[in-house]
């Protein structure tokens, strides 16, 4: 195979893109945080949990269309199905979330571990799971044989 044709081959797989689309997520998610975090640090409120919840908001709903859209390559079959798997993305975010603001209480408030850093560890457990959850659950292919 020539390079070129690798090269391409590797953009364009599911996998490179659900990694392009969780890192521009991430980007989002963190650029909300920090935003609201700090202006509620600028008004005396040390609530992170806000930050976080705002952040989450966004971000999953960008997700939501690229994955859909871009990733899985899934078309709007209908609204009743679109709706579906929004309810079944949102679902697996939350407790996926859920996990993770837990795991940031625990490093923030126990542990002393900066905010911006524990959010990082966050962000890194969040993509692997949120993958999983889409590919095998939410976005799964139906086989030409089930139709």
């Amino acid at each position: 195979m020539k390079f070129s044709k690798l090269i391409k081959k590797i953009m364009f797989s599911e996998t490179f893109l659900y990694l392009v689309v969780g890192g521009l997520t991430t980007i989002i998610s963190w650029v909300v945080f920090v935003s609201v975090n700090e202006l509620l640090k600028k008004n005396n409120l040390h609530l992170w949990i806000l930050a976080e919840v705002a952040s989450f908001i966004i971000a999953v709903t960008f997700a939501f269309f690229c994955d859909k859209i871009i990733v899985f390559k899934h078309s709007f079959v209908s609204v009743m199905k679109t709706f579906k798997e929004f309810f079944e993305f949102v679902s697996a975010r939350i407790v996926i979330n859920f996990l993770a603001v837990l795991v940031m209480g625990v490093l923030i408030e126990q542990f002393k571990i900066n905010e911006y850093i524990s959010k990082g560890v966050a962000s890194i457990v969040n993509i692997i799971l949120n993958y999983l959850v889409s590919k095998y659950i939410v976005f799964v292919k139906i086989k030409k044989n089930e139709e």
